[in-house]
């Protein structure tokens, strides 16, 4: 169940020897480096936006959902890049096969609920500029449970470092390298709204850059059933879209305490990425250009026309940009842009 839409059905089963069945998700628990069991799942997505009825058939996926090959015992901790409360993040490698990964260690259930969630989301949308999952286990070591969720580990920078970085020396992208990277990230939202996925959490610091370009960060998606909802209030207060940043400054006003926004996750997205494209355009944050006010339309016309960019390029921002929700393009409609 997401946001009390019922997406699909499946068979859950718990055993201590390995499963001959088919199986969609496997997670393998392990209690001091020993296998102790598998939890085993055969999940089913549907394809349309509609609640079946019982009687509904369900078709199988055509994929798994996650990696079976990767064990607690062939996978080794190599670096600790962060701890917090809840997780720790380490640099890793698979010893069988040399391949270099990033570990999230959950400690507490409702971040492990969570992170096993994204796990699940990210399985499904395999993607080239989208961070691949490849595995998800659970530790009993020390009476204590961890969640592991085992992912590929991106070369290159921070793109927020990397604009941070060239903001300083004014050294501007070339109009062909930012077509290349909005290509890419618009193409890849599209594939993610196909798959009924929002991310809303939309900004430079959720991205890998090198040659290339990829989103790695899916702590905050939302599963879409429907084009406009309410929604518990997430992401950054900088890349909201004008819709978003409206219900937080009801919810600071104390007028929605609950913090909701009833908006298009999609294409409140789509104005969280037109504010990234400009941040990589302008090397500039894009401070107060979400904000709802009467000239903001102003406001973004006379930002945009400032870039030393093409006329197509400007209009790309403009129309991602629209404060209109209702006349702002999807990442679908966005394609034929790029």
């Amino acid at each position: 169940l997401f946001n009390f839409k019922l997406l699909g059905e499946g068979e859950f089963s718990l055993s201590k020897l390995p499963s001959s069945l088919n199986k969609d998700s496997s997670f393998s628990v392990y209690k001091s480096s020993k296998k102790t069991g598998e939890i085993h799942m055969i999940l089913n997505f549907l394809s349309n936006t509609k609640t079946p009825s019982p009687q509904t058939t369900l078709k199988k996926p055509h994929k798994r959902m996650l990696s079976y090959d990767l064990t607690l015992g062939n996978l080794e901790f190599q670096k600790e890049l962060a701890s917090e409360k809840n997780t720790k993040l380490y640099e890793g490698r698979v010893a069988d096969t040399k391949v270099l990964v990033r570990v999230k260690e959950c400690l507490r259930v409702d971040e492990f609920n969570r992170v096993q969630r994204e796990a699940l989301t990210l399985s499904r949308v395999s993607y080239p500029s989208i961070c691949k999952v490849l595995g998800s286990l659970l530790d009993t070591s020390n009476s204590k449970l961890k969640h592991i969720l085992v992912q590929e580990r991106l070369e290159g920078k921070n793109l927020l470092d990397v604009i941070n970085f060239r903001a300083k020396r004014n050294n501007f992208w070339t109009e062909d390298k930012l077509w290349k990277y909005f290509e890419s990230l618009v193409r890849s939202f599209a594939h993610l709204e196909r798959n009924q996925i929002a991310h809303s959490d939309i900004k430079p610091s959720h991205f890998v850059c090198s040659s290339g370009i990829k989103l790695f960060d899916f702590g905050a998606y939302v599963m879409v059933c429907s084009e406009e909802a309410t929604f518990s209030l997430s992401g950054t207060l900088t890349y909201f879209s004008p819709l978003e940043f409206q219900a937080y400054t009801s919810y600071l006003k104390g007028e929605n305490p609950e913090r909701l926004v009833t908006h298009n996750p999609f294409k409140s997205d789509t104005y969280s990425l037109g504010l990234t494209f400009y941040q990589m355009s302008s090397l500039k944050l894009p401070l107060g250009l979400n904000e709802c006010t009467d000239n903001l339309r102003t406001k973004l016309q006379l930002a945009i026309d400032k870039l030393n960019y093409s006329s197509k390029l400007k209009e790309l921002l403009l129309n991602m940009l629209e404060v209109d929700q209702s006349k702002r393009p999807s990442f679908t409609d966005l394609e034929s842009w790029v």
